[in-house]
């Protein structure tokens, strides 16, 4: 577009029309009398004398700087022509109205691309919220809480950025905005001043940055030296269940944040749906403390939690990763590293309490002066996978590496554990609950390595499985595990009607004496167990007494298929299988056990051993039970169908029973074996039957 050629002079005339020779142009700062220079020429190098003098035509050459003037026009005897104020070049107007608060307004904006509209630089810069542009300083000296403050209150639905510097946040800054993110960035967040403790529902906070809508996104920050807690994000709790809630806010995100020597909790998130934590950073935190609970990276009272890739190492009383109440959660590829040699039982790497439907994989966690690598207390469904857990400390019951305490279902599958651990693995009943029993669990694949504690060796260093209330709570399988100078103890387990328990397919080698008062694999008062397919060696020549495998009590406790060996000739003291207690006639059963070695090879009562061949059942119906008599003899003419039922508790791969009718029990009735029935005999016919692991199959069968 075109426009008109400024004037090249300025050029002023007298009254009668003629050029103002020798005239003279006073300039000044707009509105006062102050002096203010133009220029001879555009580039500004060369001043005009003030005033400025006309030439023979009424002429000069008159350059503006980016300014506003009062000019004053006389003639060359100084007699005024005239005044006139505020004069400014477009260029000054243009600065001036653009440096006005609307400014931005008037500047356009189009982005890039096919498509896109214009719009105003206002409207574009506004998308994102700077605390600078609140009256943050950033140099770590001035308080900058109130601007952060503005700063969040303005910022629904926006992005707040902290630029590069140093925020020293002395006051706690709240906002029930939703759909705000935080990006702290790479900036420094300083708190010198312990906030005053508020309780918020039961629980005591002084949290530097409060958020209570929903939709929170936090990122970054390096979190120096703080006195109070860092983040907190909470919705409302109105009682009830304490996983779901209607004042429950969701959706949110915390993640890349550092504390470093930050005194209180670090990122708490409280009353959710929907949550991750995830690479946050915890170092040189705590000092021992053995009474003040802190919770570093929590979750609590909520669900669908994620932690993922999370970093946390203190020395306080407490847990590192911490979750209370959480139903559906994932806990993934975190470290955990607690030292608190004052609160040893409460020094916790990961810790998980009334938690419930939970996967815990691929994560990493020492606990050093003893403590719980892992603890789930009060819980339900965890799943436990491919974790490295040690425990570095001598230490006293009940620490483990992973401890299940009242946890009702639990799979604890493929970790390497190793410590000094009272137990490496331990599962057991709370015990302010002794009815809440750790149940329903399966504890397989597992690499464990017992280290010594003390002088002596505790009973179930490995894996010890215990309850309090006996024979009334469910299964436990124990299988597959490698053990390297850990025993494994099972202790009333089972019940009627309750899943059975297994210890099969484990390795235990033991390079120094196991413990002797024990067994490397013992269980105790069980109902329904199936203890087979286990290889025991002890690489040990102390002359102290041991035991391969040990069962005391016991109802319905089949023993078969194991290997047990001892190192040398004859060691003294030696027991490869032991059968002690008060166990139930008929029902323990000892079967294809082998051993090398050992100085005794079994001892027992006999009623350990069960008859080979049954009474006669008669006329009635039957439900054989591994333990009873492997060949069942029915020898009285039928006057009915009667049944001959396999019941699965404490049934193990490879069980078997013989079935037999005799020509004596006549009748044109059938003997039905099993379900189905797997076989329905005449008189005269006999059948084999087998557990196959998971249900009794025909093997065999003929006539007499």
């Amino acid at each position: 577009m075109a426009s008109l050629t400024p004037t090249p002079k300025i050029q002023f005339f007298d009254a009668n029309g003629n050029p103002l020779v020798g005239g003279k142009l006073y300039t000044y700062s707009a509105g006062a009398l102050t002096p203010q220079t133009t220029y001879v020429d555009q580039a500004q190098t060369a001043a005009n004398t003030n005033p400025v003098i006309l030439d023979s035509r009424g002429e000069a050459n008159v350059w503006l700087p980016a300014a506003s003037y009062k000019f004053r026009l006389t003639d060359s005897n100084d007699s005024e022509i005239w005044t006139v104020d505020n004069v400014v070049t477009d260029e000054a107007a243009v600065s001036s109205a653009l440096s006005q608060p609307g400014g931005s307004s008037l500047v356009g904006f189009i982005q890039a691309g096919t498509g896109a509209v214009t719009r105003t630089a206002q409207s574009k810069m506004r998308e994102v919220v700077s605390v600078l542009d609140f009256g943050a300083v950033g140099d770590g000296v001035a308080d900058d809480t109130a601007a952060i403050q503005a700063a969040f209150a303005a910022s629904s639905g926006k992005r707040v950025v902290f630029p590069t510097g140093s925020y020293l946040v002395n006051a706690a800054v709240t906002t029930a905005s939703s759909d705000i993110e935080i990006d702290f960035g790479t900036s420094r967040i300083l708190n010198t001043v312990a906030l005053p403790i508020v309780v918020i529902y039961g629980e005591d906070s002084n949290a530097i940055f409060n958020f209570t809508g929903n939709r929170v996104r936090v990122s970054g920050g390096y979190f120096l030296n703080g006195l109070s807690e860092g983040i907190r994000i909470t919705g409302v709790f109105a009682g009830g269940d304490t996983y779901t809630g209607a004042g429950y806010t969701k959706d949110h995100f915390v993640n890349g944040c550092l504390f470093d020597n930050w005194d209180g909790n670090s990122v708490q998130i409280r009353f959710f749906k929907g949550a991750t934590i995830s690479n946050v950073r915890v170092k040189n935190k705590g000092s021992g403390d053995a009474t003040s609970h802190h919770s570093e990276v929590a979750f609590k009272y909520g669900t669908d939690a994620k932690w993922l890739g999370n970093s946390v190492e203190f020395s306080d009383y407490g847990g590192a990763i911490y979750g209370l109440y959480v139903g559906n959660f994932v806990v993934e590829g975190n470290y955990g590293y607690t030292t608190n040699s004052l609160a040893p039982q409460s020094n916790l790497p990961f810790y998980f309490s009334f938690c419930e439907n939970g996967i815990i994989n691929g994560n990493i966690g020492y606990a050093i002066d003893g403590g719980l690598a892992l603890k789930g207390s009060h819980g339900a469904r965890l799943s436990v996978s491919n974790n490295r857990f040690e425990n570095t400390g001598a230490g006293t019951d009940p620490y483990a590496c992973i401890f299940m305490q009242g946890v009702d279902g639990f799979s604890i599958i493929g970790n390497h554990c190793k410590g000094y651990a009272q137990h490496v693995i331990r599962c057991s009943n709370h015990p302010s609950a002794p009815a809440s029993n750790s149940r329903n669990g399966l504890i397989a694949d597992n690499d464990i390595i017992a280290l010594l504690n003390g002088t002596s060796r505790t009973v179930g260093d490995g894996i010890y499985c215990a309850q309090d209330t006996a024979l009334t709570r469910g299964g436990i399988v124990i299988t597959g595990n490698r053990l390297v100078d850990g025993s494994i103890y099972v202790d009333r387990f089972g019940g009627v009607d309750v899943p059975q328990s297994r210890v099969t397919g484990n390795t235990l080698t033991f390079t120094d004496d196991p413990n002797t008062s024990g067994a490397c694999i013992w269980t105790t008062t069980c109902y329904g167990l199936n203890v087979s397919d286990n290889w025991v060696h002890v690489d040990d020549v102390t002359v102290e007494a041991k035991v391969g495998i040990r069962n005391t009590g016991g109802t319905y406790v089949s023993l078969a298929n194991n290997y047990v060996s001892f190192v040398g000739n004859g060691v003294a003291g030696s027991v490869s299988y032991l059968q002690d207690g008060s166990p139930t006639a008929n029902t323990v059963y000892w079967e294809n056990n082998r051993q090398m070695r050992a100085e005794t090879p079994f001892s027992g009562p006999t009623v350990s051993r069960t008859e080979r061949v049954s009474a006669d059942y008669g006329n009635a119906d039957a439900i054989l039970y591994v333990g009873d008599p492997i060949t069942s003899i029915w020898n009285t003419a039928l006057t009915g169908n009667r049944s001959a039922g396999l019941d699965t508790t404490g049934a193990y791969n490879g069980a078997k029973f013989r079935i037999v009718r005799t020509a004596a029990a006549t009748g044109a009735f059938n003997l039905n074996v099993g379900t189905g029935p797997l076989k329905a005999l005449a008189a005269g016919q006999w059948c084999d039957v087998e557990y196959n692991g998971s249900s009794w199959i025909l093997s065999a069968f003929g006539s007499l």
